[in-house]
């Protein structure tokens, strides 16, 4: 399928009309304007569908999908489906681009064009105040290093960043969806793309700026305990893929917080090796042996890296 687009930028939003306008002002300014917006929206109630109407003006093509409520990775899906972009930028409702944000990423996208062995490019994301989120100290400034999504914790490509995923593939890897769950880490994604032998290439440079709101998926508890609960089915797929091809010393923090969430639900033994496909003879030992050797371990790299 041949793509109109080097690029579509990609919103999900719920409820989230006056943070729009910011964005949507932002993508105004951009000196390159060939790229497409995508907005699936998760049925808001606040008129963002009237407002997005009303911009139809703009000189780049939207499409604006309402969505029945069904949480971001049921959004990422549907965008995916109607995107005409080479790549599929996700840019959040409460955060914006710098001007230059698609001339820098069109260019990278070409760039690479041609290597199948790449899922993806990165840039980095600041706040308002251009402090850099998260880490990426072994790539010079304006530089990049190209690994796979489950190769970041050895790389300390650390906290959240700008990616854009290929189209294509992002079709081939859609995000499962269970009915009655409305969160999916989009990490159960990333990773089985890595796992299957994809890299991103990761460039130091600034292309997203984000704050993270009150009320958002960051300050909205579904990435804890009470979100993994009410998000069980799709919890447990995480957690039993990130057993299986999370480096160990990552990995093990997330079984960790599995057997909390266990304990919160009274699961035996035999029910919690059952539930990530493994003997409870396995389970037992991940827990007694490898867990505590693991943990240890990432705590002194921890403190090393300091």
């Amino acid at each position: 399928m041949s793509s109109k687009y080097p690029i579509t930028v990609f919103t999900p939003t719920y409820n989230r009309k006056e943070l729009l306008t910011r964005l949507y002002e932002s993508l105004l300014r951009q000196t390159n304007m060939d790229f497409e917006w995508i907005v699936v929206d998760d049925a808001s109630s606040d008129g963002t569908d009237s407002w997005m109407r009303s911009i139809q003006s703009a000189p780049f093509e939207i499409k604006y999908h309402m969505n029945q409520h069904g949480g971001k990775h049921r959004a990422i899906n549907k965008g995916v489906e109607l995107s005409e972009g080479e790549y599929f930028f996700v840019v959040d409702s409460d955060d914006y681009l710098p001007e230059n944000a698609i001339e820098i990423m069109t260019g990278w996208i070409a760039d690479v064009n041609g290597r199948e062995d790449l899922a993806g490019i990165s840039g980095l994301r600041v706040d308002p105040s251009n402090h850099v989120v998260g880490q990426c100290p072994n790539v010079a400034e304006g530089q990049y290093v190209e690994c796979g999504n489950l190769q970041r914790y050895r790389m300390n490509l650390l906290g959240d960043k700008a990616e854009a995923f290929r189209t294509d593939i992002l079709r081939k890897y859609p995000f499962p969806e269970f009915d009655g769950e409305f969160f999916m880490t989009e990490r159960i994604v990333w990773d089985k793309i890595a796992y299957d032998g994809y890299k991103v290439r990761w460039y130091n440079v600034p292309v997203y700026i984000c704050e993270y709101q009150e009320g958002g998926l960051s300050d909205s508890g579904a990435n804890m305990v009470k979100g993994h609960l009410e998000n069980y089915r799709g919890y447990v797929a995480f957690i039993k893929q990130s057993i299986r091809i999370m480096e160990p010393m990552e990995a093990v923090t997330y079984f960790r917080e599995y057997n909390r969430i266990a304990n919160y639900k009274k699961l035996s033994l035999r029910q919690r090796a059952k539930e990530m496909d493994v003997s409870p003879l396995y389970y037992l030992s991940y827990l007694a042996l490898k867990m505590p050797v693991f943990y240890s371990c990432r705590l002194v790299r921890k403190a090393i890296a300091r």
